[in-house]
């Protein structure tokens, strides 16, 4: 059996998170799972030691909405563990027709996408440096070919709507991805930090928006090879955490466990830049 990791997944009461959550408590590793609603993180608890057999599950209640609370998850962490093996931000939603954002104005679809990841990060870092070769795993999305982010508007103040917010910050996941690499390789640092495209899984789309959008799409052909259920969607997730193959690779977008070329909009060093300032005056 292979050695026991210590492994953080953000939003995993349901979906994705919670499926990767299972599986990986089904090995052995020790899960530290995250969500906003008490209720079903106290059920998630329940299902995932009872499906997987292993009571080592800690769960952490926290609502990233608000920023007060992603500093609080972190430093409940650090207070909890010494390392880090995996961190894995899965949390993110789909928002409908009307902008939501925070107190500091950030937009809600960046804030989970986007500006908690970094937050948790750069918080976590000490502990993902203090593993054998701690992991960063973004979620980021297939969508990101569809970001229309030339103005870098990244709070959405002007023309908003759900898509081009959710296209946006997958597209911007892949820019803090490559930052977050740049500054990781310029401090020697072990640990590794990569982007993936898990597919879109029917379980998760539960907005209406999305849903008719999505529909449009698949109906045209242009999403049914992006198609996956529960198991083929934390394939990807699953490799990156655990994989020997992807010990030294860093700064990577991922689809089906392969390295592959993101849309030409996702290699601009001078926009990876300027998000991460905002990232910065927001954090």
């Amino acid at each position: 059996m292979t050695t026991s990791k210590t492994i953080i997944i953000t939003g995993s009461t349901d979906g994705i998170g919670k499926h990767l959550a299972t599986k990986l408590a089904g090995e052995g590793h020790k899960m530290i799972i995250h969500g906003r609603n008490h209720l079903k993180l106290k059920q998630a608890i329940k299902d995932i030691q009872t499906q997987s057999g292993n009571d080592d599950i800690h769960a952490y209640q926290a609502d990233f909405a608000k920023k007060e609370d992603v500093y609080q998850f972190a430093q409940n962490i650090k207070n909890d563990f010494d390392k880090i093996d995996v961190l894995i931000n899965n949390a993110g939603a789909y928002f409908g027709s009307e902008r939501v954002a925070t107190e500091d104005d950030v937009e809600m679809t960046f804030m989970l996408s986007v500006q908690v990841p970094f937050i948790l990060t750069n918080a976590l870092m000490p502990l993902l440096e203090n593993a054998d070769q701690g992991r960063v795993i973004h979620t980021s999305s297939y969508m990101h070919h569809f970001a229309k982010a030339s103005n870098l508007d990244f709070g959405l103040k002007h023309d908003y709507s759900a898509g081009k917010a959710y296209n946006n910050s997958k597209l911007y996941t892949i820019w803090l991805t490559r930052y977050q690499n740049k500054a990781l390789r310029q401090n020697n640092s072990k640990v590794t930090i990569n982007s993936y495209h898990p597919g879109l899984i029917s379980t998760n789309l539960n907005n209406n928006d999305i849903k008719k959008n999505l529909k449009s799409m698949m109906l045209s052909g242009i999403m049914k090879p992006f198609s996956k259920n529960l198991d083929e969607g934390i394939e990807t997730g699953y490799y990156l955490a655990l994989s020997p193959n992807v010990n030294h690779v860093s700064g990577e977008y991922f689809d089906n466990k392969k390295i592959k070329r993101v849309s030409k909009k996702g290699y601009n060093s001078l926009n990876e830049t300027l998000l991460i300032k905002y990232c910065e005056e927001k954090a």
